[in-house]
């Protein structure tokens, strides 16, 4: 994303993936952005390329057009704003945990009304026809 590194910084590819198994836990306690957030406010560090999958893309793409306006802090400021509006948006949807799983603390929307009666839908949908 740099073109001309100073020599006194590390060059890096950052790839903004799924957590493994050992990762979802602490993975569950940041904000998707948390750990790019972390890397951009190291001066030593230039990311060079970033790539991902699923909220990994999307934060790549955030990060880049705002490293594109003003450097690791525009990508920074790109990140909080981006997944601010995207937990202010959650915030409507129906798909919400059930307050049994609030209460135990799981993140699954198995038991969730809304997801329980939309998912025979999702699964017709999905179908291939003949």
């Amino acid at each position: 994303m740099s073109t001309n590194p100073s020599p006194d910084r590390q060059r890096a590819a950052v790839t903004a993936d799924r957590p493994g198994a050992a990762g979802r836990r602490l993975a569950r306690r940041l904000h998707p952005g948390a750990v790019l957030d972390r890397l951009l406010e190291e001066s030593w560090l230039t990311i060079e390329a970033i790539s991902g999958t699923s909220a990994g893309a999307m934060n790549a793409a955030v990060m880049a057009d705002g490293h594109t306006r003003d450097g690791n802090h525009g990508a920074r400021e790109a990140l909080e704003a981006f997944w601010r509006k995207v937990s202010q948006a959650a915030m409507f949807s129906p798909l919400q945990r059930s307050p049994l799983d609030v209460l135990l603390g799981r993140w699954s929307l198995d038991n969730s009304p809304a997801y329980v009666a939309l998912d025979p839908l999702w699964g017709a949908s999905s179908r291939p026809t003949i």
